[in-house]
């Protein structure tokens, strides 16, 4: 590629465009480990450098996931191909196209389709009108014929149907499952079936995948593409196209970089440069300003904290880069890391920088470095916490990585299923035992097994298999492997074994750390008490606690197996009443507000002929209204507690409506007496 380029000088729109010299330089340097290196660079130094091939056709530079490599190693991304407009100096990215992108969409549907193809053969439609008319009928029968429309998705939905997305030059029809879920979602009347037989005709294979299904949010820390697409928030402005539709590198005020010195990369993932807060623009200038600042900290300060000082500092250097602004140090946080480092004279100087730097639009002071994280939470050096289980375990939880860094173990959930109550994250493999593969780890634990029920008396294998899944899997905490401890081992063993075996057993755990280790929390004699929930692990937690989405065991157990159907989302007047409730009540077919609402103002009215304490109303129309959600369970008021409070209310003279309602409650599995017992009192 350098020689030809060397050769042939680029012809563009009538201009000669020579390789440039450094461009020539890097390939030679690259490609020429040897003595014919001095030859070679003494060719390239002919050539110009200005107004040359650009360093984009290094050969070191690869394409990323949603770019098209040009052939001459620039790249465009992946939705610049075929459509009709040259961005690749080669003119590769409109050869070979079945298809031909356009952008040109209605407005309603800019939002979401960038490229499609026309005509859209699938429903027949070649022009303006007939799109418009298909669109109308459409929106005609959600608007007449549907209940509950969700207006966005509905419009979404339409929209990809309309529209087929146009994918390096390829056509990508809206799949047929995810126009369904669409349609299921968005309209629950009788216009369902002949929307149904719409979706019918799109393709179950090579087509839009459900990414894009409208029920689908970006998490807290991603960037949504605006089609469904999710990216991690400082994907965005990097110069990286990473979203399908190029969204993540549209209207960027700045664009971010990762060149960061090594000592402030634990800190700045990405930053802008040049820093014209304090005229920063070379390396020079800022190892100069960084030099100064570290001088008067270790001769005009004490009682220094070293690693906040560098966190000042770097923050100071570095405005953060996130999402396509420049973000700097906050002016109070600033001094508040200057008066936490330095005690000394230096201050006043340190001072005056801090209030060069904004008070408005700033860094917050969640990166305090006085951080203030919660029991059983990771502090990410950013200022954010995340639940510890989530160290460690090969997954980005932290913006700026810190979770997965300086890790001495990977944390897996790859247990043995009799072992899952018990251990949530271990290590592999297991060097005490040599236990490598899931062979090994079964015939260890039937080998034990055999020995408690042959050579042991006394022997309950309940108490049993939590320890030998604690022997077997050392837990994975914090990132860091802890094994049991020697003496709980040889506790559990003198607990449940009373007979010959009980000397192998020993030998086994004498084999166990006596420090490091995992303490006496894990005894098998620890019972958690009314509504508590065992971690699994000796902890007890609250019960409401349960599938909370927030992490309150140690071992993450009150996070597993939910169905996630908790929520808090309950209107204000309930919220004291019930802690947490499930999305729907599907014995009186609740599913959204207005329903509720109805249903609510039904049996209000019908309480309007009995002397209820308004207090006591309003904790059984809730109880009624939202099932409890407890241990992730769906959690009715029973029959009998709702006749019983209905009779109570009205004095025996309840209507028949209120009975009719309270004998469609369960009268097993429910909540057999009034949480509220202080204030409802049954004779």
């Amino acid at each position: 590629m350098g020689v030809c380029n060397m050769m042939f000088p680029r012809c563009l729109q009538g201009f000669e465009l020579q390789l440039c010299r450094n461009t020539c330089l890097d390939g030679v340097r690259y490609s020429c480990n040897g003595e014919g290196r001095d030859y070679l660079e003494s060719l390239c130094m002919k050539l110009p450098d200005e107004e040359c091939l650009p360093a984009i056709e290094s050969p070191v530079q690869p394409c990323g996931e949603h770019e098209f490599s040009c052939g001459d190693g620039q790249c465009i991304p992946g939705l610049g191909v075929c459509n009709n407009k040259y961005e690749c100096l080669s003119g590769a990215d409109e050869e070979e196209c079945d298809v031909k992108c356009s952008a040109e969409v209605p407005a309603e549907c800019a939002e979401f389709i960038p490229y499609t193809t026309y005509p859209n053969k699938l429903f027949n439609l070649t022009t303006e009108d007939e799109y418009g008319n298909f669109s109308a009928s459409i929106e005609f029968i959600l608007r007449n014929n549907c209940t509950d429309v969700d207006e966005y998705w509905a419009t979404w939905g339409v929209c990809n149907m309309m529209f087929p997305r146009c994918l390096q030059g390829f056509e990508l029809q809206l799949c047929r499952n995810t126009c369904l879920d669409g349609v299921r979602y968005s309209c629950n009347g009788e216009g369902r079936d002949y929307l149904e037989s719409l979706c019918m005709k799109l393709p179950d294979e090579e087509c839009l995948p459900a990414i894009e299904s409208p029920v689908q949010p970006c998490g807290e820390h991603e960037f949504s593409c605006g089609d469904g697409q999710c990216i991690p928030g400082l994907g965005v402005c990097n110069n990286k196209y990473e979203c399908l539709s190029g969204a993540d590198e549209k209207e960027c005020d700045v664009k971010c970089s990762a060149e960061v010195p090594a000592e402030c990369a634990e800190f700045i993932p990405y930053t802008t440069y040049p820093n014209k807060l304090f005229n920063l623009t070379t390396e020079d200038e800022y190892g100069n300003f960084s030099a100064s600042i570290e001088f008067i900290l270790r001769n005009n300060c004490t009682d220094v904290d070293e690693y906040w000082a560098t966190w000042g500092v770097c923050n100071m250097m570095f405005p953060r880069c996130l999402q396509g602004f420049e973000l700097q140090l906050c002016r109070n946080t600033c001094l508040d890391g200057v008066r936490y480092s330095c005690n000394g004279e230096g201050r006043d100087y340190l001072e005056s920088l801090c209030m060069k730097l904004p008070d408005e639009e700033c860094l917050p002071a969640i990166e305090s470095p006085v951080p203030h994280c919660a029991d059983h939470e990771f502090y990410c050096g950013d200022g954010q916490c995340i639940p510890d289980v989530k160290l460690c375990d090969g997954v980005f939880d932290c913006c700026d990585f810190s979770d997965e860094s300086q890790c001495s173990t990977v944390c897996s959930d790859n247990v043995l299923q009799e072992c899952s109550p018990f251990v949530s994250y271990t290590t592999h493999p297991n060097t005490m035992f040599g236990l490598n593969s899931t062979d090994e780890y079964e015939t260890f634990a039937a080998s034990i097994k055999t020995v408690l029920q042959n050579n042991c008396s006394g022997f309950d294998y309940s108490h049993s298999a939590r320890g030998v899944c604690l022997m077997m899997y050392p837990l994975c905490l914090l990132g860091h492997e802890v094994p049991l401890c020697r003496h709980v081992c040889l506790d559990g063993v003198r607990g449940i074994c009373h007979g010959e075996g009980r000397d192998y057993l020993e030998s086994l755990c004498m084999k166990l750390p006596e420090q490091d280790c995992l303490p006496v929390i894990d005894s098998p004699a620890h019972y958690c008490g009314d509504h508590e929930f065992s971690c699994g692990d000796g902890q007890c937690i609250e019960t409401l606690a349960v599938c909370d989405y927030k992490f309150d065991c140690l071992n993450g157990q009150d996070e597993v197996n939910c169905l996630e159907v908790c929520n808090n989302n309950i209107p204000f007047e309930c919220s004291d009443v019930i802690p947490y409730s499930s999305h729907s009540n599907q014995l009186f077919n609740l599913n959204n507000s207005m329903q509720y609402a109805n249903f609510s103002s039904s049996i209000q009215v019908a309480f309007s002929n009995c002397s209820v304490d308004p207090y006591l109303l309003r904790w059984g129309v809730c109880n009624i209204l939202y099932p409890r959600c407890l241990l992730d369970f769906e959690l009715y008021l029973c029959r009998s507690t709702c006749l019983d409070f209905v009779n109570v209310s009205c004095n025996g003279t309840s209507t028949g409506y209120l009975q009719d309602i309270c004998m469609q409650l369960p009268d097993k599995d429910c909540i057999s007496e009034p949480i509220e017992y202080d204030y409802f009192l049954i004779p």
